[in-house]
C-alpha cells in the first residue's frame, strides 16, 4: 500500500509534486471546490426550506404502501376463489 509519510526532503518533493500533477490532471482546483461547496450548501438550503409533507409528497396516481398492500391482497383472494 503507497504511503505518504515524507521521511525526507527528497521524498517529499517527489510525493508533493506527483500529488500536484494528478490534481491537475483531474481538473481540481480551490476555485473549483469553492463552486461545488456552494452549489451543494444552495442545494441544501432548498431541500430544507421545501420540506414536504408525507402526505402532501405523493404525486398523482402515486400509491402509498397500504395502498398497494390492499390491491396484492385481494388479486391473490381473486387467484385462490378461481
Amino acid at each position: 500500500m503507497p504511503s505518504f509519510a515524507t521521511d525526507s526532503w527528497l521524498d517529499q518533493k517527489v510525493k508533493r509534486g506527483l500529488l500536484i500533477d494528478c490534481m491537475k490532471s483531474l481538473g481540481l482546483s480551490m476555485k473549483r471546490k469553492r463552486k461545488y461547496n456552494k452549489e451543494r450548501r444552495a442545494r441544501m438550503t432548498e431541500r430544507l426550506m421545501l420540506k414536504p409533507s408525507h402526505a402532501g409528497s405523493k404525486a398523482k396516481g402515486e400509491k402509498g404502501d397500504a395502498e398497494r398492500g390492499s390491491e396484492f391482497q385481494k388479486i391473490e383472494q381473486q387467484g385462490t376463489a378461481e
